[in-house]
């Protein structure tokens, strides 16, 4: 993985933690809605996995948004 890629999954895992704390969501709380465990959040939000889509997409909706990819 390259330093972009390193940088992404940062970036990446601080914008879920910025969402889940604007819903006003713990992790295990998150957890609960996504069917994602706790730990596996955690490693996320600081960086240290790559989710899948399909994680991802749990997400997206436990957080009540969606992945339409419709221009804006």
């Amino acid at each position: 993985m390259g330093k972009n890629d390193e940088n992404f999954l940062i970036e990446f895992g601080h914008k879920l933690r910025l969402l889940r704390v604007d819903k006003r969501l713990s992790q295990d709380k998150l957890s609960d809605l996504s069917g994602i465990e706790r730990s596996y959040i955690s490693n996320i939000e600081n960086g240290k996995q790559n989710p899948s889509i399909v994680v991802i997409n749990q997400f997206v909706n436990a957080l009540g948004y969606n992945l339409d990819f419709k221009k804006k």
